[in-house]
């Protein structure tokens, strides 16, 4: 079966190549000392390249439960007790991703206010701090529809309950 990826994950498959390429032009103009002077933009665009790749990540793995966490404790648990933990720490953890969101998006409108501009490229300095505020609410709303599906799940079988 073909892997379906959501729509984060195609826009990282469009962006990782572009920032490779930029570092590898980067790197071989550095090496060979030719165009240094017209390339000096690419070490910016590759971090915020990255920037957005990484935040843009967190919800595809939020989606998927990859996040690192301590389950040692928690998979000894009765089946019981362990949903009703696992709801506890996914309602902490969104509660806690709203408050970045929040104060992400505080950041942004900061950010519009004082119109700071990038080193190099001259970009508002807003672009790649939205990527913070973006990556974490796709995170807070992966978070939540995953809780609910595993909150209507009924015991053992894996289906959904009515």
């Amino acid at each position: 079966m073909k892997k379906q990826y959501p729509f984060e994950g195609r826009l990282i498959i469009c962006i990782f190549p572009v920032m490779c390429l930029l570092i590898f032009v980067a790197t071989l103009a550095r090496a060979t000392g030719l165009f240094t002077q017209y390339l000096t933009w690419t070490e910016e665009a590759a971090r915020y390249l990255m920037i957005w790749m990484a935040f843009l990540a967190v919800g595809i793995a939020a989606k998927d439960n990859s996040h690192f966490r301590m389950a040692a404790f928690v998979d000894n648990l009765p089946p019981g007790a362990r949903k009703i933990v696992n709801f506890i720490a996914s309602l902490i953890s969104i509660l806690f991703m709203c408050a970045l969101v929040y104060y992400g998006f505080a950041m942004i409108l900061r950010q519009m206010e004082t119109g700071q501009l990038s080193p190099i490229l001259k970009i508002y300095m807003w672009i790649p701090y939205l990527a913070i505020p973006i990556g974490i609410l796709d995170m807070a709303v992966r978070t939540a529809v995953r809780t609910v599906r595993e909150l209507r799940m009924k015991k053992g079988n894996g289906e959904v309950a009515e």
